[in-house]
């Protein structure tokens, strides 16, 4: 079974402008610097939390072995908003069947899929799904947000720094994130 992102929000969940105050930086020398930092730290919450900041779509692609006998699959990526199309079986020759028999819904911000069709040898599903807290940053939770912006200046005062030097991942921003955090549990 494989996730990921068939579409990026160009949008960051915090400005330049608003990083840039957060870390004291006046210059615009570094700007582009800043902006892999926000990236990056984006990237490492929406890892560690299996949250999306901002809306995105995200493909789950499973064969009929991936598929538990309750034909449910968890869409692991939050918070869910919707199946974004009818889902698609493919076929060994690559050509797509959409598929009708389908049941999507949410609990605690996550997104279950039923399956009722079986797919048989050689075939493969695809879901595609919309997931994030909104358009806009501002709907973003705070916390996270923040988390953020303390991972950004952790990354930018310790750039070049060995690995032996401290964990980007303090415990005051794991404490921040872990309200967030989902593992999934097999």
């Amino acid at each position: 079974m494989q996730v990921y992102n068939v579409q990026i929000n160009p949008q960051e969940p915090v400005s330049l402008e608003e990083t840039k105050y957060f870390l004291r930086v006046q210059h615009f020398a570094e700007n582009e610097l800043i902006k892999g930092l926000v990236t990056t730290a984006r990237e490492m919450i929406e890892n560690y939390t299996n949250r999306i900041f901002l809306q995105q779509t995200w493909r789950l692609v499973c064969l009929e072995q991936d598929i538990p006998k309750s034909r449910v699959l968890i869409l692991p990526r939050a918070p869910f908003i919707k199946v974004v199309e009818h889902p698609k079986v493919f076929f060994t020759g690559g050509e797509a069947t959409a598929i009708t028999d389908y049941k999507a819904w949410h609990h605690l911000d996550y997104g279950y899929f039923m399956c009722h069709h079986h797919l048989g040898d050689n075939k493969t599903l695809q879901v595609d799904f919309l997931v994030g807290y909104g358009e806009k940053r501002e709907k973003s939770p705070a916390a996270m947000r923040h988390a953020l912006l303390l991972i950004v200046a952790n990354l930018y005062q310790h750039r070049g720094d060995e690995p032996e030097g401290p964990t980007i991942l303090t415990d005051q921003i794991r404490e921040l994130l872990q309200p967030y955090r989902w593992v999934a549990l097999r």
